[in-house]
């Protein structure tokens, strides 16, 4: 009697089973919001949104070029390859914005354009990071651009455990990173959603940008005045981002060697 009661109750949970996973299968599947896919990961968008997260930031920079060119006319070719140029190291903001500065252009234009770029391409990096490895010809500059990222990475390990502080070091400063792309690269190497990647992008790029721009405008007003002014002005920043580099260094040191304690324990 017993052997046939629980006979029969295998049978029920059985076919309860696999009620339940038929019930799975007909249920619903919750559609991926776009705000879920502009913020964290891109596994799982739909063809719209995948189209708009590569798209969109190439969108931004030609309608900024469009738009530069009904307001200055030929002039915006000029400004159109600054923005180009600053993508090839080793030019970074801390030279693009001073020849562009020198070229006539005003100090905060220069600012916004490498924080236009910077943003345009953590953008691009951040949402599509998966999808650049498979394009046959921008696979192998992006497998490039990652290996660099991980050298960064190498270089200086405290950016791991200092997240935001770090991404924000990569985009801002002359001799950690190059700007945008680099930071994007290696603020998914490190795992960083998204939306954290282009938020620090941002902060950093505009921030540093404006500091460069009017660094770059005191040099050439003090230079026009007195070479020596303005050669001894540029010794000074260089002085004051020797001193900053080795607080940073000292931080990532730090942040390393707890990061090394709490393995160890």
């Amino acid at each position: 009697m017993m052997t046939f009661i629980f006979r029969e109750c295998g049978k029920l949970t059985e076919a309860d089973s696999v009620k339940d996973d038929q019930a799975d299968e007909t249920r619903p599947v919750e559609e991926k919001t776009w705000k879920d896919s502009l913020m964290y990961e891109e596994e799982g968008d739909t063809w719209p949104m995948t189209i708009f997260k590569f798209f969109f930031p190439i969108c931004v920079w030609l309608g900024a070029i469009f738009v530069s060119y009904i307001i200055w006319g030929n002039l915006a070719i000029r400004w159109a390859g600054y923005t180009l140029a600053y993508l090839f190291p080793p030019l970074g903001k801390e030279s693009i914005i001073p020849l562009g500065v020198a070229d006539g252009f005003h100090p905060m234009v220069m600012a916004l354009t490498v924080f236009m770029v910077d943003c345009c391409m953590a953008m691009i990096i951040s949402w599509n990071y998966y999808i650049l490895e498979k394009i046959p010809l921008i696979g192998r500059i992006f497998t490039y651009l990652k290996k660099k990222g991980a050298a960064t990475l190498e270089k200086h390990p405290g950016l791991k455990s200092g997240a935001f502080l770090g991404i924000f070091a990569i985009v801002s400063l002359p001799f950690i990173g190059a700007g945008g792309t680099t930071s994007a690269i290696v603020g998914r190497m490190i795992g960083l959603k998204p939306y954290y990647i282009i938020s620090a992008v941002a902060i950093g790029s505009l921030l540093s940008g404006i500091f460069y721009a009017y660094v770059a405008e005191a040099f050439i007003i003090l230079y026009n005045e007195n070479p020596a002014f303005g050669i001894l002005f540029i010794i000074l920043i260089i002085i004051g981002f020797v001193i900053l580099f080795y607080v940073l260094r000292n931080y990532e040191k730090r942040k390393t060697a707890q990061a090394q304690e709490v393995q160890d324990e």
